[in-house]
């Protein structure tokens, strides 16, 4: 099946656009829109242009296999749709009922462009029409693209399951006419009804970044709807609960800074408990080279009160009793200092018996790498400790293979299967090289990309020696992760680092060229990837009937 104009919009368009902003951000979104996405395309086309994007060899045999007309004018100069690639572009999702539905907008440049792009569509025959205040045409079903002389507006059903709780058997689709109205309602956004009102959405995009997101779990989920969900109380947790998120594509590396703020019930629990911080005596017990290592100092009493806040406490403690513990004193029990690492993966043989015997025809015995890995938790009130450790030995760690050690070192409790890794943890003087930048956060990860590659995917190339130019190609290109968060204020904040090797070049042109060099030849040509995706050629069916606006949504059966 041939693809719609549909596709030529959303993917030429969606890249080639810029954006701008104008009073607070210029965008129609509404206050409970569950999930935001914004694009600062020309900062991220001064990095990546499309003119960059056409030269390469993907895009060119993807051009060469587009026959239609169209479908080349919008590949070569997707401004000639008659998008302005100078305006905002931004995405959002918002729940309504038991579904939802996902609008892109953006401004217009040129009107009769995009009538004229819309009636060179073959596939199906396109029928504008007047809205109240806008035009439309319906391209499918389940989506309309709307327009005024300045901007447009394409709005669709949200994907089943996007804001259900408990599955996607909930999910409902509208009918053009209730998508009709959405759309309205959309244009006639303003004052407080749009999320310009709320000074955290715009601090989020006049920050200075390349793609900005909101997340608000108030308007994300459906726990309202579900009985059990919604005695939990999760609105003290859930209400003005927003993740908002800044990615940025820098010279040989992507970071991105995420906030997280809480509702005040749950900022007043945290603000609590922002004493405490990573140091010396944690990232000093951990092994030096090891290819992922965490550290943490996390604030545990928060979650009795918590569970308090939710009415959880009672439940939790009834629960527990038949362990004979309280969540009081498993909190109590552990200070809230935790590392981990992954110091290295170690080849074994080991055997798959398939036969009664031991001859070869009865057994497999085969290579595999099993990781050295350390867990460690630091012990709190060793009353409480002794407690707890009296039930965890008691009712789970009999079974726990020889192999795997569960270790009582003076104030920790270990779990390792390393006895080297054992070894550096009660040295206390390893002083590996990340220490410095983990030391005075509240949680750090470490990641040497290259040295996991090597671990994971070298082994596999032994038989598999087409993979070697993956291998390589990985290997220059990645190098190293950290994440760090900390708590100020009751709320988190959290920064992600992503090095690459090539420290001169952009990250986001490395990830073009990387994208495009692990695209198999193979696959450009494979009759299944439909790179003619544009054409529009194929007979229209009869167009659809135009449906009058109508004042309340209709759900479609």
């Amino acid at each position: 099946m041939r693809h719609k104009l549909l596709f030529a919009l959303l993917a030429i368009v969606f890249v080639a656009a810029s954006c701008s902003k104008s009073g607070k951000t210029d965008l129609l979104v509404p206050k409970d829109a569950g999930y935001v996405v914004y694009f600062n395309t020309p900062s991220i086309s001064s990095k990546l242009s499309w003119e960059e994007i056409k030269k390469s060899a993907v895009f060119e045999r993807m051009t060469s296999q587009t026959s239609d007309s169209l479908g080349k004018r919008l590949l070569n100069d997707p401004s000639s749709s008659g998008v302005d690639t100078k305006s905002p572009f931004v995405m959002f999702a918002k729940k309504q009922g038991q579904g939802g539905y996902i609008v892109i907008q953006g401004k217009l440049a040129d009107t009769k462009a995009l009538e004229k792009t819309l009636g060179e569509v073959k596939e199906k025959k396109l029928t504008i029409a007047k809205g109240d205040g806008f035009s439309y045409t319906i391209l499918e079903d389940d989506a309309i693209l709307s327009w005024t002389d300045k901007r447009f507006v394409l709005l669709g059903n949200a994907p089943a399951g996007t804001f259900s709780g408990s599955g996607y058997s909930r999910s409902e689709s509208f009918g053009s006419d209730s998508l009709l109205l959405f759309i309205k309602n959309t244009y006639n956004l303003s004052g407080s009804k749009l999320l310009d009102s709320d000074s955290r959405f715009t601090k989020l995009i006049k920050s200075e970044g390349d793609i900005h997101f909101w997340i608000a779990s108030e308007y994300t989920n459906s726990y309202s709807d579900d009985a059990m969900m919604s005695s939990l109380k999760l609105d003290r947790l859930m209400k003005d609960n927003v993740t908002t998120g800044t990615v940025k594509f820098e010279n040989g590396k992507i970071t991105a800074h995420m906030d997280q703020y809480n509702s005040k019930e749950l900022q007043n629990i945290l603000k609590k408990y922002e004493k405490g911080a990573i140091n010396a005596s944690l990232t000093n017990r951990l092994p030096a080279n090891a290819p992922v290592v965490a550290a943490m100092v996390a604030p545990l009493p928060a979650i009795n009160d918590i569970f308090k806040l939710l009415g959880l406490d009672g439940t939790a403690n009834l629960f527990l009793t038949q362990y004979g513990l309280n969540v009081e004193t498993i909190t109590k029990a552990f200070k809230g200092e935790m590392v981990f690492a992954l110091s290295g993966f170690e080849s074994k043989k080991d055997t798959l018996r398939f036969g009664p015997g031991t001859g070869s025809n009865d057994m497999y015995v085969y290579e595999k790498n099993d990781p050295s890995y350390l867990f460690g938790v630091a012990i709190g009130d060793q009353k409480a400790y002794t407690q707890v450790y009296t039930t965890l030995e008691d009712k789970f760690l009999k079974d726990v293979p020889p192999s795997i050690k569960v270790i009582n070192d003076k104030d920790w409790l270990l779990i390792s299967n390393s006895d080297a890794d054992v070894a550096t943890f009660r040295g206390s003087s390893s002083k590996p090289a990340y220490a410095d930048r983990f030391n005075g956060h509240q949680f750090a990860l470490y990641t040497d990309i290259r040295q996991m590659m090597t671990f994971v995917l070298k082994p596999d190339i032994k038989d598999n020696p087409e993979r070697q130019k993956i291998y390589d190609l990985s290997m220059n290109t990645w190098e190293n992760l950290w994440i760090f968060s900390d708590l100020k204020d009751g709320r988190y904040s959290t920064d992600f680092e992503v090095n690459l090797v090539n420290k001169q070049v952009n990250s986001l042109k490395q990830l073009h060229d990387y994208a495009v060099q692990m695209v198999p030849e193979k696959a450009v040509v494979d009759e299944d990837i439909q790179y003619d995706g544009l054409d529009t050629v194929a007979p229209p069916p009869p167009p659809a009937p135009m449906k009058p606006l109508t004042e309340e949504p209709v759900k479609k059966k």
